[in-house]
C-alpha cells in the first residue's frame, strides 16, 4: 500500500501554454479531483516549478480525463532533462504510476493530448509512503448517500448519489519506531484530509487506487513488543 501524504502540486507553481481560461491549472491544487485543467486545443503542456528546487519523485496520479496519452516530464535546477514517462492508454477515472525516486528535481511538465478540450482532473506529485502489508481479511463496504424520499402510499424519489467506498485496514506486528513512523505521518495531514492511496500498487486488477480520506485517529495496540492499529480510509471526491 501507497500513501501520498504530501502532495508536491499544492505548493508549486503551475502554468499552461494552451489551458482555458475557465480551467485554469491552479484547479490541480483544489482538494476536489472534479476540478479538472482543460485545454483549448487538441492538447497542452502545462510547467510545475516546485517550491522548494529539489523535489524527489517517484510517484504520479491522475484522475477523470479523456486525454488518450499523458507524457510527464522531469527536470533539473538546469532545466535538463531527468526523466519522461510514457502513459499511452490512461485511466479514465483514476491511475497511478511509480518508479524508481528520482532527486533534485527542479520542475516538471505535464504533456495530454486527446479530442478538443482535452482535460485532466486532480492530480497527486511526489513521494508516497510505503506502508506495511495489512492483514488478509478487512470489510469493504459502500457509503451510499442518495438522498430518498417516500410518501405514505410507498412512492419512492431517488437524487442518486454514487456510493463511496470504505476500508478499514489493519496492520499488524509493528515495530515501535514503525508505529512511530505511521502515526506523525498521519497526525501531520488529520482526520479527514483528502489523500492519494494506492492499497495494492502491484495489483491495480484486484482494487483500483482511490482519493480517499482518513476517518480515525491511529489507535494503536500494544501486544508484547508489537503493535498493532486499524486505518480507516473512505473514498474522496
Amino acid at each position: 500500500m501507497k500513501i501520498l501524504f504530501h502532495n508536491l502540486i499544492d505548493d508549486a507553481t503551475l502554468t499552461g501554454e494552451h489551458t482555458s481560461f475557465n480551467y485554469p491549472p491552479e484547479n490541480w491544487q483544489s482538494t476536489s479531483i472534479y476540478k479538472r485543467v482543460q485545454s483549448s486545443l487538441h492538447y497542452d503542456t502545462v510547467t510545475i516549478v516546485f517550491e522548494n528546487y529539489d523535489a524527489t519523485i517517484s510517484d504520479f496520479w491522475y484522475a477523470f480525463t479523456n486525454a488518450t496519452l499523458i507524457i510527464i516530464r522531469l527536470y533539473d535546477y538546469e532545466n535538463g532533462l531527468i526523466y519522461e514517462h510514457r502513459i499511452d492508454e490512461p485511466e479514465e477515472d483514476i491511475g497511478h504510476i511509480w518508479f524508481t525516486p528520482i532527486e533534485d528535481v527542479d520542475s516538471m511538465e505535464i504533456y495530454y493530448e486527446g479530442p478538443l478540450g482535452v482535460y485532466l482532473g486532480g492530480i497527486g506529485v511526489g513521494q508516497a509512503y510505503v506502508m506495511p502489508d495489512p492483514e488478509a481479511a478487512w470489510a469493504e463496504t459502500d457509503e451510499d448517500n442518495s438522498i430518498v424520499s417516500e410518501s405514505p402510499y410507498g412512492q419512492t424519489n431517488q437524487d442518486y448519489v454514487r456510493p463511496l467506498r470504505s476500508y478499514p485496514f489493519r496492520f499488524p506486528d509493528l515495530s515501535r519506531n514503525e508505529m512511530n513512523e505511521m502515526q506523525e505521518l498521519i497526525r501531520r495531514v488529520g482526520r479527514g484530509r483528502p489523500l492519494w492511496i494506492d492499497p495494492f500498487d502491484l495489483n491495480h486488477d484486484f482494487m483500483k487506487p482511490l482519493y480517499g480520506k482518513i476517518t480515525n485517529a491511529l489507535k494503536a495496540d500494544k501486544n508484547g513488543r508489537t503493535y498493532y492499529f486499524t486505518l480507516e480510509i473512505k473514498e474522496a471526491r
